[in-house]
């Protein structure tokens, strides 16, 4: 029986990262709804954590369509670990300590951001050798790009609102 190829490990790679940055964000988007400050944020909150309710829905489905039903220790051979200690902090600032600030930055700025740059780069990268995978990544960048843009107005108005915050914010970043 032939071994899976190096391009295959790439996919599963991309799928198995993506899945778990999806998982911090779903977990990170219901806390930060639970204790948004104002109405207009828990709303926004509330869509984004349907969005990456679905994300996580279609990267562990893409993970068992490509033979890893062992989704976790899937996660576990090809995810960095830097992933899961990110996942820890994050659930540390935003679940236990209902940092929203914090949330949004990390949340929204940090880990909505880095996901932006690494689906549009495996989406491209993949176009001609998995142009399903790469449907899919150029799917969820659509959500990706809206929840970044949240962050960023709300980052904006925090500080242009409470100028007195912009210490914790420099500090968070």
């Amino acid at each position: 029986r032939a071994l899976p190829s190096t391009t295959y490990h790439a996919i599963v790679g991309a799928v198995a990262a993506g899945l778990a940055g999806e998982r911090v964000a779903f977990e990170c988007s219901a806390a930060l709804c639970a204790f948004a400050p104002d109405d207009t944020a828990r709303m926004f909150l509330a869509t984004q954590v349907i969005d990456e309710a679905r994300h996580v829905e279609v990267f562990t489905h893409r993970l068992k369509s490509l033979g890893k039903d062992d989704v976790d220790g899937t996660l576990r051979k090809y995810v960095n670990p830097r992933m899961f200690a990110f996942h820890d902090h994050m659930r540390a600032r935003v679940v236990d300590s209902r940092d929203f600030v914090g949330g949004v930055i990390g949340q929204n700025l940090a880990l909505e951001g880095l996901a932006l740059g690494f689906f549009e780069f495996n989406a491209a990268l993949l176009e001609d050798v998995d142009p399903g995978t790469s449907q899919m990544l150029k799917t969820v960048l659509l959500d990706e790009r809206r929840h970044v843009g949240f962050g960023l107005m709300r980052l904006r108005s925090l500080l242009d609102h409470q100028p007195e915050k912009r210490a914790q914010v420099e500090d968070t970043v």
